[in-house]
């Protein structure tokens, strides 16, 4: 009953509805509904009787059934038997043609879905295909704006090399001229130095001509005493330097003395005293003197000797080395 409540109460929504369920729906409206114009409480349990006792004995189920539900007859019992088949029948037709329909709208909706993935799929190739006729163009103006960037490039750096060639060509042209001059210059001054020099040998000759000429002089006493006095100076100047050196170096080993005399500790060497006794060996045989005096202790000998002294005892793995 449930089932068929939940198939007459589903939901089509759409223009093409099956003929098979506006049949259905005309059926079901035009006999009293889904309990076929009888009681729900009467149809239910028509239906229990139904599905317990049809199967085993289909004239058995129609006597019970009249038994059972007082307000029907046998006659209405099978008329409603009837019609329940009848109904079971289109209620099969009805669920075959809304599972095409789904299967049929399924099919629509997947191929709607692709034509629009394919319509989707020409747009981005058309978009892709306007965007590359864009990029194509923007590239080719791009290619002919540096076509023209390299031609002027190109223009420029041909006029700069003409103009670096006529400059070097300038350059070289002054650079020669220069040569030339400091070359005409050199020459100039050597031939002027070469005079000179003839100039200054023959100054030399006639000097020495005239020099040999004269006859040699007798240095005079002026000359002679102002050698002795240069001479003089001299000597007096190594000496003071000398004897300040000398009195430079004795004052150092003065203060050095000095510095040493301070610090110098003078003490007279005696080996004796190594044998002698200590002080405090001294007082504490002048203390056991005293008490053997007052009639306690032992008396010991004034006599010092090194043997005398207490020594500590060897250990055993020292005896015998």
């Amino acid at each position: 009953m449930k089932q068929v409540r939940r198939v007459v109460k589903e939901n089509i929504q759409s223009e093409n509805v099956p003929v098979e369920v506006k049949a259905f729906e005309t059926f079901v409206s035009e006999n009293g509904g889904l309990t076929g114009g009888w009681d729900e409480r009467d149809h239910a349990q028509f239906l229990r009787l139904r599905a317990k006792l049809k199967p085993k004995d289909e004239n058995m189920f129609i006597s019970t059934a009249a038994r059972e539900i007082p307000d029907q007859t046998i006659l209405t019992i099978q008329e409603h038997e009837k019609w329940y088949k009848l109904l079971l029948q289109m209620m099969e037709y009805k669920k075959m043609a809304v599972k095409k329909w789904r299967q049929d709208k399924e099919r629509s909706r997947i191929e709607a879905v692709i034509h629009e993935q394919e319509t989707h799929i020409e747009k981005i190739q058309m978009d892709e295909d306007k965007q590359r006729r864009i990029d194509q163009k923007r590239r080719n103006q791009e290619k002919q704006r540096l076509d023209s960037w390299r031609q002027y490039k190109a223009r420029v750096n041909e006029a700069e090399e003409e103009k670096k060639r006529e400059e070097e060509a300038e350059k070289k042209q002054r650079q020669e001229q220069e040569e030339k001059r400091r070359k005409q210059i050199s020459i100039q001054q050597l031939e002027e130095y070469q005079r000179y020099k003839e100039s200054k040998q023959i100054q030399e000759k006639q000097e020495l001509v005239r020099e040999l000429s004269r006859t040699p002089r007798p240095a005079s006493p002026r000359d002679l005493q102002r050698v002795r006095q240069r001479e003089e100076e001299y000597l007096l100047r190594q000496q003071e330097l000398k004897s300040k050196k000398q009195r430079q170096s004795q004052e150092r080993q003065d203060r050095i003395d000095r510095m040493a005399s301070q610090v110098r500790v003078e003490v007279d060497r005696d080996f004796d005293r190594l044998t002698q006794p200590t002080q405090s060996y001294k007082n504490r045989i002048s203390e056991q003197s005293t008490d053997g005096d007052n009639g306690g202790g032992t008396r010991m000998n004034n006599n010092f000797d090194v043997r005398h002294l207490q020594h500590l005892s060897k250990p055993s793995w020292r005896k015998g080395l």
